[in-house]
């Protein structure tokens, strides 16, 4: 489950649901053993690796018993990554991929361009306040190619609440974002089915690397996803997956040189 839901519950057909806090008060990324801390079943489908994993009713405080699987496959230079998900009861589901990407040189010196003319606002615990707001005249606008760290440190109530960007975009469509480095000249397209992106610019990464090598901003997340806090927000697309019925979405990231 991508990114947080504000005060780890949600309502849904009347039932409260109470989750797991592990981001303060919040949930974030499905609590504190969530799907990125499961072990998964791998196979091999073809030229397909498939990840499948069993998620009991109740699991982290989500309702419904989910059947869940990730296939990954290789494309020439682009990595396909597709979702699958059932449930035998309404429940939420927004996958996610939360890898780090450092296409050669700082981050600071990356070219990006995001499609998207507006984003989330963040408050308290990085929560989306509801707003919708236009990125012109923001640090936040990426609709051309600019470094990513032209502005990341600039004064803005919005960059000091994440010491960077960590922030949901408003997709135009289903070419989510650019990115390349004038370092190593390699670049990064992404693509998704999912309305929302989360940009993360590694702000609180802070040495948790191997023998501590990985710093602050050494890396950055182009995370597809529905809007955080999506369940709460009547007028944010809703996660919500109906038991019986398959889910389905995928990420595509596409390197050239």
């Amino acid at each position: 489950m991508a990114n947080r839901i504000a005060d780890a519950r949600y309502c849904l057909n009347g039932k409260e649901y109470v989750l797991s806090q592990n981001d303060g008060k919040n949930c974030l990324h499905g609590g504190a053993d969530g799907f990125d801390k499961k072990f998964f079943q791998v196979k091999t489908c073809g030229d397909l690796l498939c990840l499948t994993l069993t998620s009991p009713d109740g699991d982290m405080g989500f309702g419904g018993n989910m059947q869940f699987e990730a296939q990954f496959s290789l494309e020439g230079g682009a990595l396909n990554i597709k979702y699958l998900a059932q449930s035998d009861a309404d429940t939420l589901w927004s996958p996610t991929c939360h890898a780090y990407f450092n296409l050669g040189g700082t981050i600071g010196e990356h070219m990006l361009k995001i499609d998207a003319s507006k984003y989330t606002p963040a408050g308290e615990g990085l929560i989306p306040t509801g707003e919708v707001n236009a990125v012109t005249g923001t640090p936040f606008d990426f609709t051309q190619f600019k470094p990513i760290g032209r502005d990341m440190h600039a004064e803005n109530a919005q960059l000091s609440i994440a010491g960077g960007y960590d922030h949901n975009y408003v997709l135009n469509g289903g070419h989510a974002a650019t990115v390349y480095s004038p370092v190593s000249a390699i670049k990064l397209d992404v693509f998704t089915d999912m309305p929302g992106l989360q940009f993360y610019s590694g702000n609180f990464i802070k040495g948790r690397g191997k023998n501590g090598v990985l710093n602050m901003h050494d890396g950055f997340c182009l995370e597809p996803q529905f809007f955080p806090k999506a369940i709460n927000i009547p007028w944010f697309q809703s996660p919500i997956l109906k038991g019986g019925e398959q889910g389905e979405h995928f990420i595509k990231y596409s390197f050239s040189w």
